[in-house]
């Protein structure tokens, strides 16, 4: 049976491409959400990135139609942002406008189609769950934000939403950027341990494990791409590094 889904704002700040992520089911985004992704969108850092990717991602959708009658999204289901809104039900804050919209669509649809609210919140969940609404967790595993500021970027793709460091590939040469323009060429086919990267992602990797400027790294891929071996090798380089210059000094 077909659902209609309820996106709480955490959702999207949690993986800005979640509404492509529910199949051919429908999306209901209340307005209240465009406006905190509104209010969320300025600034650097994961959150106002993941606040202007969706919006990007919502903008492009409305090209195909009216979001407030419903445009199709790719996996077959359709997305509509909605104003409604319980009347009989009192708001206090934003939680409770998003928890009223969800229950105006479950009274709208009644049994013929099960409404959903989907909110990384417990206490929305909670509250929602005292009204009578159908409430889930939203699972997907959140690498996938991390993904979008670590990827190898190439040519002349756009990189003024990425503020964390990434990785620029021009010709034969990568740079590490931080920002928008702050780039440095790392050396090429660097080993760690001697252990030597097999394709760009571990050369990529192996700086960014190295690079004492960079001071959080997540590696993200599939069992058996070298992640752990990677760490485990920088790690024991860096161990080995310090204590002899701990010798030294």
């Amino acid at each position: 049976m077909k659902k209609t889904y309820v996106l709480d704002t955490n959702v999207l700040i949690h993986d800005p491409e979640a509404i492509l992520h529910f199949q051919d089911n429908d999306i209901v985004l209340p307005i209240t959400v465009i406006e905190e992704l509104d209010n969320l969108k300025k600034g650097s850092g994961e959150i106002p990135y993941s606040a202007r990717h969706s919006l990007r991602l919502i903008d492009s959708l409305r090209e195909k139609g009216n979001l407030s009658s419903g445009v199709e999204l790719p996996s077959g289901g359709t997305l509509k942002v909605v104003f409604e809104e319980e009347k009989h039900m009192q708001k206090f804050n934003n939680d409770d406008r998003i928890i009223s919209t969800a229950l105006f669509m479950s009274r709208k649809y009644g049994a013929e189609q099960p409404v959903i609210l989907v909110s990384k919140d417990t206490s929305v969940r909670i509250k929602a769950d005292t009204f009578g609404l159908t409430t889930q967790d939203y699972m997907r595993d959140k690498t996938t934000v991390f993904m979008q500021y670590g990827n190898m970027i190439e040519g002349d793709q756009d990189t003024s939403d990425i503020h964390s460091v990434h990785y620029l590939k021009t010709g034969e040469k990568i740079f590490r950027v931080y920002g928008e323009n702050n780039m440095q060429m790392i050396r090429r086919q660097r080993s760690v341990m001697n252990i030597s990267p097999k394709n760009l992602e571990q050369e990529c990797a192996i700086d960014a494990l190295l690079a004492d400027s960079i001071d959080v790294v997540a590696l993200t891929g599939r069992a058996g791409t070298g992640k752990t071996l990677l760490a485990i090798a920088a790690g024991l380089y860096l161990c080995t590094k310090t204590s002899c210059l701990s010798h030294l000094s």
